[in-house]
């Protein structure tokens, strides 16, 4: 309490009345599964680019963490954390070179294409023209052809050779013999590089400046297909947990929708228990590809949840390298359009009667009969839908948690519709929502 000990006139301002609710993200989406490259902590990107930059891009079919992420963003998603999932056995390639261990930034067999060299660097001093440091130069490829020479790209004679590399990193100027300043080379390394991290090799200072020519880093590994117990990622190191376990972690707090797209059932098992866990995060699940008989789907025969809702059917976007129709599961562009419905409208308006972007074509069309079939039965159909949008209902058998406010409405034309459900917050009512989006 201040004191007033001398004669004078005091402004003393004074807080009243109740404090005011801070608003908190509910479109923050969590996206776990196989990646190109990069590392397995969750990691906050907020665009496709930053995306392609930390983790890649297409990289084998049946893969489809690329094309969810880019149609989470395409559709409006703003903010996603990238759980990247590796399998038993995944080796971290690495190379040591003057008293550094350079290791890839995550597993993975694509490590043994990362390149790295080490020369003087650009800034120097005295009459002697010594360099202050050192000067770290990283080249990518994403892909081995046979017969295939990768040369320095950094080297003006061979610049211009092909193959170019996918990717290119050079940080200068590097500090090795003074901790204490904010050039020395693990400062401005720590989340500046996308492909390597470096350290002390056995922790010994180093005393002379490091140099290594131009060669690949060595002995990195796939392993094994991942598992539900990959997806969980569970580790009493804090800092070695991996996919759900991670998302617990207070770094990600934010997360408020989680999906694995194109999961198997176990692992959507533990997604959608990861989610009642939490309270207050949401879940969405992909239908199975090539499920032409819609009448055998019933989700609530496995997953009673209202912490989740279920997709029907895959969608056909264009591929993002080759601009070809591709089949993709729906999760991640009905991600998208939760996150630009929170955002331009507001959480209070379901995420209904809306535009899906990117959509070419539907996988499989439903009609309404077929929609009088998947609606009880908690499936959340995406239809070619030109007239007025309905909504239906998400994974809970019960009557109270399914039922909700309505919307409807008209003027769709030749249009996507997404019949999706959003409950979020826990203590949020639940809503029967619909969605629309055009190709």
């Amino acid at each position: 309490m201040p004191e007033y000990l001398a004669p004078g006139v005091f402004i003393e301002e004074i807080k009243h009345g109740p404090r005011p609710i801070e608003g908190v993200s509910t479109s923050t989406a969590a996206f776990l599964g196989e990646t190109e490259r990069g590392t397995t902590r969750p990691k906050l990107v907020t665009s496709y680019n930053e995306y392609s930059r930390h983790f890649g891009s297409v990289f084998a079919d049946g893969k489809y963490m690329p094309d969810a992420l880019s149609g989470f963003f395409k559709n409006g998603g703003r903010r996603a954390y990238v759980c990247r999932i590796t399998g038993a056995g995944a080796l971290t390639a690495s190379r040591d070179v003057g008293g550094l261990t350079i290791e890839a930034i995550g597993p993975g067999d694509w490590g043994n294409r990362l390149f790295v060299r080490i020369v003087g660097s650009s800034m120097t001093a005295g009459l002697a023209q010594t360099p202050i440091g050192f000067r770290l130069q990283v080249a990518y490829w994403q892909s081995d052809e046979p017969g295939c020479e990768f040369t320095d790209p950094f080297d003006p004679a061979q610049a211009r050779a092909v193959p170019q590399p996918t990717l290119t990193e050079d940080f200068d100027d590097l500090v090795f013999d003074n901790p204490a300043s904010p050039d020395y080379f693990t400062k401005r390394l720590e989340d500046n590089s996308a492909l390597l991290k470096v350290s002390l090799t056995d922790d010994i200072p180093l005393t002379a400046l490091p140099e290594a020519g131009f060669a690949a880093l060595t002995n990195g590994a796939d392993g094994a297909a991942p598992t539900v117990v990959d997806f969980k990622g569970e580790n009493t190191d804090s800092d070695l947990r991996s996919g759900l376990s991670a998302l617990d972690l207070d770094e990600c707090r934010e997360v408020a929708l989680v999906t694995a797209p194109a999961a198997a059932d176990d692992v959507v098992g533990e997604i959608r228990t990861h989610c009642e866990n939490n309270k207050f995060r949401f879940a969405v699940i992909d239908c199975d590809a090539n499920a032409a008989d819609a009448g055998s789907i019933d989700p609530r025969a496995a997953w009673d949840s209202s912490h989740a809702a279920f997709y029907y059917p895959w969608v056909y976007t264009a591929d993002l390298q080759s601009g070809a129709r591709r089949l993709v599961p729906p999760s991640g562009l009905v991600l998208g359009l939760y996150a630009r419905t929170d955002s331009e409208r507001g959480v209070w308006k379901a995420p209904a009667n809306d535009i899906l972007r990117g959509v070419i074509d539907l996988e499989y069309h439903v009609n309404s009969g077929m929609q009088e079939v998947l609606n009880p039965r908690g499936v959340n159909a995406i239809r070619r839908f030109p007239g007025a949008a309905f909504g239906c209902g998400e994974l809970a058998r019960s009557p109270a948690i399914r039922s909700g406010s309505m919307s409807a409405s008209g003027g769709c034309s030749s249009s996507w519709n997404a019949r999706s459900t959003k409950a979020r917050n826990g203590s949020r009512s639940n809503r029967m929502t619909s969605a629309c989006g055009r190709g």
